[in-house]
């Protein structure tokens, strides 16, 4: 039996009734996430998602991201206020250069 924290009355190798995963939906009824493009990310400059998207779509040379990200930062003056929303920016610049 587990000691002390969630699930202490529960024996450690019997796994909970939805597969372990912390959403509390079964393992076969999980669904992809779509993220919602008309977020905004950067809330300085009002950039969102999509406006991101639509300046990464046009890029010619996608073999390095900071380049990549100078460029949407030029064309939508994301993270020139805060900085806060850069990492999400550039992981987001990644994913979809990754995906090309």
């Amino acid at each position: 039996m587990a000691a002390d924290g969630p699930g202490k009355d529960r024996p450690e190798n019997d796994k909970p009734a939805n597969g372990g995963f912390a959403n509390d939906r079964p393992a076969n009824d999980l669904e992809e996430i779509e993220m919602d493009y008309r977020e905004l990310v950067c809330k300085c400059k009002k950039v969102t998602y999509e406006d991101i998207d639509n300046v990464v779509k046009r890029e010619n040379d996608i073999s390095d991201v900071v380049k990549v990200f100078e460029d949407v930062q030029k064309q939508t003056q994301c993270s020139t206020g805060c900085g806060g929303c850069h990492d999400k920016i550039m992981d987001f610049i990644a994913d979809m250069l990754y995906q090309r």
